[in-house]
């Protein structure tokens, strides 16, 4: 899976073919767990460029209002695999899997 992101150039590079493939998905759970280092390091890159409003987001979206403390990128992942899996197994949405 292709994963590229420059944010010191404040621009990023995901293959545009891919993305047309995903566009109408919801990530399968197992697609996350294999790409979970990744995406807690976007996190924690977002994170350290914009601490308040990165805060403010996760809290509202997947940490249920909590403020970012120790430990939030476990608990935010969860909830973001769980989310997932709801809209899929629940709500009926496709899941995308590379």
């Amino acid at each position: 899976m292709l994963c590229t992101f420059r944010y010191y150039a404040g621009t990023y590079s995901i293959s545009r073919t891919i993305n047309a493939k995903k566009r109408d998905y919801i990530p399968d759970p197992s697609v996350l767990k294999s790409r979970r280092d990744c995406i807690i390091g976007y996190w924690d890159l977002l994170h350290d460029h914009a601490p308040r409003p990165f805060e403010r987001e996760i809290a509202v979206s997947l940490l249920g209002l909590e403020t970012p403390g120790s430990g939030w990128q476990d608990r935010a992942f969860t909830h973001l695999a769980e989310k997932c899996a709801y809209l899929i197994d629940v709500r009926g949405y496709a899941a995308w899997t590379p």
